[in-house]
């Protein structure tokens, strides 16, 4: 039980936001909250199908480096517009 934190954690740099591991893990994004901190955790008759999820997840992707900030890319954008 210890690694589904950490999962969680892992999960969430992978796809980037929460809201996306909640959506993946089908409950509301507290409730991840939650579980990452260990002030609940999520039955036994779950967790082994949450955990698959979150492994399917992180085994298969590769966390994405940012590309810099929304409005550094639309200065850019603007600039090359403009020629």
């Amino acid at each position: 039980m210890n690694d589904f934190p950490h999962l969680l954690v892992r999960a969430s740099e992978v796809m980037r936001t929460l809201l996306h591991v909640a959506m993946l893990l089908q409950v509301e994004p507290k409730q991840v909250y939650r579980w990452m901190a260990g002030v609940e955790r999520p039955s036994d008759e779950r967790l082994d199908e949450l955990k698959e999820r979150l492994l399917a997840v992180v085994q298969s992707s590769k966390v994405l480096p940012m590309s810099g900030s929304t409005s550094s890319r639309r200065w850019r954008d603007t600039a090359a517009a403009r020629g």
